[in-house]
C-alpha cells in the first residue's frame, strides 16, 4: 500500500433528498482529516440513492484509488442502499453478519424483531468489523472501502479518532501534514503592484 493514500468520498444524496438543500459539513471536516494525517483526498463525488448508482460508484473508484470512504447514507432507514451498492460492486450478495447483528441487539435491545435484522445484512465475505471501544457498534469496511455511519460533526470526530487508532494499531504509520497553498488576485491587485510603464 502507498504511503499517500488516494481517497474518494462518497457522499450517499439521501440527506439532500429527505431534507431539502442541507450544508455538507462531513465532507469538509472529513478532507482536513485526512489531510492532516498526509493523506491526499482524490476526488468526492455524490452519488444518487440507489443501488445501482452507489454500486457504478464504488465500482470505478475502488480499483483507481487505495482507499474509498463513503459517508452520509448508512443508518437504520428503508431507503438506505448503501451496503447493498457496495455488494453489488464487489459482486457479492448482502448476508446476514451475526457479530454485527449481536453489536445492534444490544443497542436496540427489545425493537429489534423478527428473527434477523436486516440492518445487519452485510457484504458476504468481504466486509471486516474495525472495532473499537469507543464506539457502541464497530466501523464497516469491506476489502478498501471504509463505510462511516457518521451523521454530524461530533459522531464523524469519534469515527475519526477511532479509525486512526485501528490504523496505528494495525501498522500503518500516518505521515506530515498535506498541505496546499494558493493565492488568487484581481488583475488591478497585479497592476497597483507593477506600475505599467510607458
Amino acid at each position: 500500500m502507498s504511503a499517500v493514500w488516494k481517497m474518494l468520498l462518497a457522499l450517499i444524496s439521501w440527506l439532500f433528498q429527505m431534507f431539502g438543500t442541507v450544508e455538507d459539513q462531513l465532507g469538509p471536516l472529513l478532507c482536513k482529516k485526512l489531510h492532516s494525517v498526509g493523506w491526499k483526498v482524490k476526488q468526492t463525488a455524490v452519488v444518487q440513492n440507489d443501488v445501482d448508482s452507489v454500486a457504478e460508484e464504488v465500482d470505478r473508484q475502488k480499483s483507481a484509488n487505495d482507499m474509498v470512504f463513503i459517508y452520509g447514507g448508512v443508518g437504520p432507514l428503508h431507503s438506505d442502499v448503501t451496503l447493498a451498492g457496495v455488494a453489488k460492486a464487489f459482486g457479492v450478495r448482502l448476508a446476514p453478519d451475526e457479530e454485527f447483528e449481536e453489536y445492534l441487539r444490544h443497542l436496540i435491545g427489545e425493537h429489534c424483531t423478527g428473527d434477523r435484522n436486516e440492518m445487519a445484512l452485510l457484504p458476504e465475505g468481504i466486509t471486516e468489523l474495525l472495532h473499537h471501544e469507543a464506539l457502541a457498534v464497530p466501523m464497516i469496511k469491506c476489502q478498501n472501502v471504509i463505510i462511516l455511519s457518521a451523521s454530524n460533526v461530533a459522531e464523524l470526530e469519534k469515527e475519526w479518532k477511532c479509525l486512526i487508532e485501528q490504523l496505528r494499531s494495525s501498522g500503518l504509520s500516518l505521515m506530515e501534514p498535506f498541505t496546499s497553498k494558493s493565492l488568487s488576485t484581481n488583475l488591478s491587485d497585479v497592476c497597483e503592484i507593477i506600475p505599467h510603464k510607458t
